[in-house]
């Protein structure tokens, strides 16, 4: 496991981004509510079949998906809180 970089962090907030405006998630929003970056780490084989920014490429170039925002350009809405991210639900 490895800590996500800055630009990882970056493309995930622009994901859960969309995902919020699509579906109104409040767990979407809580977790786009932080300045930090978020708790999350990338599980990758020992050997990379292609670099981080080539296995992100084809998400971040569909339509309607913007450059990636720097962490803590998100407005914060009342107190940041501690939050984590659940699989498959």
């Amino acid at each position: 496991m490895e800590e996500c970089t800055p630009e990882e962090d970056a493309m995930l907030r622009q994901i859960l981004k969309k995902h919020h405006e699509l579906t109104d998630s409040p767990l979407a929003s809580s977790l786009l509510e932080t300045v930090s970056p978020l708790p999350m780490r990338r599980l990758q084989p020992r050997q990379l079949p292609c670099t981080i920014a080539q296995t992100w490429e084809p998400f971040l170039r569909q339509p309607g998906v913007p450059a990636a925002t720097p962490p803590g350009s998100f407005p914060v809405k009342g107190a940041i809180s501690e939050w984590q991210i659940a699989v498959g639900g």
